[in-house]
């Protein structure tokens, strides 16, 4: 052996901000989860994402059988158009 190289970084901090991610991640997601709000997530194209538990009882639509639909869909049709204006704004 004519040489030897050593690398060594402290990943303490790293590692503590992931976890204390997960632990935030996992508050928030038993609070939407157990939330009687319906709590819905949609991307910049206005698709559905995430709906939680609570849209079944409070709007009749399985949480799963929206995802990728567009939200003006579960809007009534009289308020589509003030939904779209609040969108774009």
């Amino acid at each position: 052996v004519t040489g030897a190289l050593i690398a060594i970084r402290d990943v303490t901090e790293e590692r503590a901000a992931i976890e204390a991610l997960h632990r935030s991640e996992a508050r928030f997601r038993a609070l939407v989860q157990q939330s009687s709000d319906v709590v819905i997530v949609f991307d910049q194209r206005a698709s559905v994402l995430y709906a939680s538990p609570s849209i079944e009882r409070v709007c009749g639509h399985a949480g799963e059988a929206i995802l990728g639909e567009p939200l003006a869909a579960l809007v009534h049709p009289d308020d589509v158009a003030h939904v779209r204006a609040a969108l774009a704004a």
